[in-house]
């Protein structure tokens, strides 16, 4: 598991392919995410690696989405 927050000086950049690609390669599959509805920076951020979304759900009254690459 692994939580990231990008510094807005660093966003738009390839920081996160990096992450999400050295992720993948040490866990031998296909990543997961799960995202606050609200966030759409990085669910727009997620998207932009291939990742979509295939369910919903809540915790504690606030929405999240599941994401995944296919």
């Amino acid at each position: 598991m692994a939580l990231f927050c990008i510094t807005e000086s660093f966003r738009g950049g390839n920081i996160l392919k990096s992450l999400f690609d050295e992720l993948c390669y040490q866990n031998h599959g296909k990543p997961i995410a799960f995202i606050n509805e609200d966030n759409i920076r990085s669910i727009r951020a997620h998207a932009k690696l291939g990742m979509v979304r295939i369910a919903d759900f809540n915790f504690k009254d606030t929405p999240y989405i599941l994401i995944s690459t296919l």
